[in-house]
């Protein structure tokens, strides 16, 4: 059981991979914002609460999923009422993320966090430390570095391909 925190463009195209997803249910999701029209923008759509709700409960309609997803302005809010809620994916403004981070971790939530994970190094120590200290898994959306693609260019450079780089 998922929660989104952030229903902006970043959080649209994370939503549309989860439903990709059949071990994966989008429960709730947290944005101060009702509406955004960001057609003018790479995402094409609109974005906020409303507008997302709407997508998922139209793709677990169609899946003959449970389409029930509670929605609020202030992810604290969600994360106090919500106890059915096992990880979160965070897609805040940048300035968030290791607030909202930090915070769902001292929840028991797994935490999924798009880049940058922090503003400073301070807050990356701190990020790190209560990771440790609440033994939840977490990750951060680098998804330009984490597809085969990747992999396998790594792979041919390591083999000497393209010769010695310096």
């Amino acid at each position: 059981n998922i929660a989104i925190i952030g229903c902006g463009g970043q959080g649209r195209t994370n939503v549309h991979a989860l439903l990709r997803e059949a071990d994966v249910q989008i429960v709730s999701l947290a944005d101060p914002a009702e509406r955004q029209d960001l057609h003018a923008f790479y995402y094409k759509a609109f974005a906020g609460r409303p507008p997302l709700k709407e997508e998922i409960q139209k793709a677990y309609s169609a899946k003959k999923r449970d389409a029930k997803i509670s929605d609020y302005e202030d992810f604290r809010v969600m994360l106090e009422k919500e106890k059915s809620i096992d990880a979160i994916l965070c897609a805040t403004p940048d300035h968030n993320h290791a607030y909202v981070s930090i915070l769902a971790m001292r929840q028991g939530k797994h935490v999924y966090c798009e880049k940058p994970l922090t503003h400073n190094v301070w807050e990356a120590r701190q990020v790190a430390r209560v990771a440790k200290e609440t033994g939840v898994a977490t990750q951060m959306g680098n998804q330009g570095h984490s597809g085969d693609f990747i992999r396998t260019t790594c792979e041919m450079i390591w083999a000497g391909a393209i010769g010695d780089v310096r």
